[in-house]
């Protein structure tokens, strides 16, 4: 395997990017970390020695200045929302992979890891031992998972002997260091508001962030991996019942006790969705994608990352769930690591 000398890290702030910009600063590689402010954050990332660029993705010149001398890009940056409306979506996710893309080709960096999404192949249906054959569907859900399709197939037709182009799949990303999914589910469970849909036994597939991060590496670096989409994940695909009830004994939450039925929620899901594109505000936060991720099966095989990247899962799902705990131990408990 190759070595990384310099790499560059959109959305190194985020919990994924953060975590892989830690990473390859301890491996000795020169990272870059792009950013939209300054602050903290930023801060914390140029303590720990990234060189941090002011450089948003819709400044396509910044980002092209960022890049010179960059062997490899790491796009990790996103919006990851079902409920954000479909202009900023498309300027994130959508124009914003493309002002990469631009600023790849005009600094010419070697290669382009692009962080995608499970969410691609989304429907309302069980998807079982999925590969990454499965095609797009005809009508996306939600433009969430529009905006990530497109940015992915952009990026994948851009592979060439000019720039090779990666797609990394990650599922449901979790453990130490996480104030968005768990911070949300995590004050749901405490404010009584996270009912299991359905009956909590269809399985998911998670990947820790230690795991995802090992992923991108691999992408970046593996012969094959030009030109190709890849999936990753955690070793053991859990019932949405053992994997949030993992995490609640991580934090000391009590386990969900209410429940409803899957078609009820999607119901009330769509009307809450219907009423947010009109612009009227919903007392729930409900979205068709959480319905389905919280109570239909979807399990994802990673052969093809096994086999042409040589990935495998560096961290267990119990040793996830001990760093997690460790994690919020030492910030102090729940509510303070909840406040980050």
């Amino acid at each position: 395997m190759p070595a990384l000398d310099k790499v560059l890290i959109t959305g190194a702030t985020g919990f994924l990017g953060g975590h892989l910009c830690r990473r390859l600063l301890e491996m000795g590689v020169e990272v870059v970390a792009t950013v939209r402010r300054q602050g903290p954050r930023e801060a914390a990332l140029a303590q720990a020695g990234a060189q941090v660029r002011l450089a948003p993705l819709d400044d396509p010149d910044a980002l092209t200045r960022a890049a010179q001398g960059v062997e490899v890009v790491f796009h990790v940056a996103a919006l990851a929302s079902y409920l954000a409306p479909r202009a900023r979506l498309e300027a994130v996710n959508l124009q914003g992979t493309r002002h990469v893309l631009a600023a790849c080709r005009a600094a010419k960096v070697r290669r382009l890891v692009h962080c995608s999404s499970e969410s691609v192949t989304l429907v309302n249906g069980d998807r079982i031992d999925e590969d990454e054959s499965q095609p797009f569907p005809k009508r996306f859900l939600d433009h969430y998972s529009r905006t990530k399709a497109l940015a992915e197939q952009e990026v994948l037709a851009a592979s060439g002997p000019d720039l090779e182009a990666t797609a990394v799949r990650p599922p449901w990303i979790w453990g130490e260091g996480d104030t968005s999914v768990f911070k949300a589910t995590a004050l749901a469970i405490r404010a009584g508001a996270y009912p299991w849909v359905g009956d909590a036994t269809n399985r998911v597939t998670t990947c820790h962030v230690a795991n995802v991060s090992a992923g991108l590496i691999l992408a970046a670096t593996a012969k094959a991996a030009p030109g190709r989409v890849y999936h990753v994940a955690d070793e053991v695909r859990p019932t949405i019942r053992d994997f949030v009830g993992g995490l609640c004994a991580a934090g000391g939450l009590p386990l969900p006790q209410k429940r409803l039925p899957y078609w009820q929620a999607y119901l009330a899901a769509g009307v809450c969705d219907a009423l947010r594109a009109a612009g009227i505000k919903t007392p729930l936060m409900a979205s068709r994608p959480y319905v389905i991720h919280q109570g239909r099966t979807w399990t994802f095989n990673d052969r093809r990352a096994r086999d042409e990247l040589g990935y495998k899962p560096e961290v267990s799902m119990e040793q996830g769930f001990q760093r997690l705990a460790a994690w919020i131990h030492s910030r102090g408990g729940l509510g303070a690591a909840l406040s980050l």
